[in-house]
């Protein structure tokens, strides 16, 4: 169970090259958060390979989530930050595999709780099956998403 204020959401098959790249990214802010003292105590940090309807449950007990994925559409290199709400019109189905914007409006519908969301994503170019392994270029981007998440966990938690 989740009960902090904020929850850093690092997504993707860690099977799949540069999909693992939230996975990767979650796991260096939790390092981060070890030796941070009050901030670590308001952050929580999952891992997960998929968005799931279950995970309404976490998201409801913060107050900000932070997303981590990669994407295989656009540029690859390119680093997006988007602000995130829930989609009213987003389906309510019991799908294994939702986007944020649905999972939020899960959150809403179960729990009566909106959220305040971002998603920091870089975009990729190798989702192929193999070991957990980044490209180059996604290896070079790694730092410059940890910061801004640890940038955004703090302008939150001030």
């Amino acid at each position: 169970m989740i009960d902090k204020k904020v929850l850093v959401l690092g997504f993707g098959s860690v099977l799949r090259g540069d999909d693992s790249f939230g996975p990767i990214v979650a796991e260096e802010i939790e390092k981060y958060l070890a030796d941070q003292g009050t901030i670590a105590s308001q952050v929580s940090v999952l891992i997960t390979q998929t968005l799931t309807p279950e995970l309404a449950d976490n998201i409801s007990k913060c107050e900000l989530v932070i997303f981590i994925d990669a994407s295989a559409e656009g540029d690859t290199g390119k680093v997006l930050e988007e602000r995130v709400q829930s989609d009213p019109l987003a389906p309510v189905s019991m799908v294994h595999f939702l986007n944020p914007k649905a999972l939020l409006n899960w959150t809403e519908q179960l729990y009566g709780k909106q959220v305040e969301a971002v998603i920091l994503t870089v975009v990729g170019n190798d989702f192929n099956f193999g070991i957990r392994r980044l490209t180059p270029e996604l290896v070079d981007l790694r730092p410059l998403v940890v910061a801004r998440a640890k940038e955004i966990i703090h302008q939150h938690l001030s």
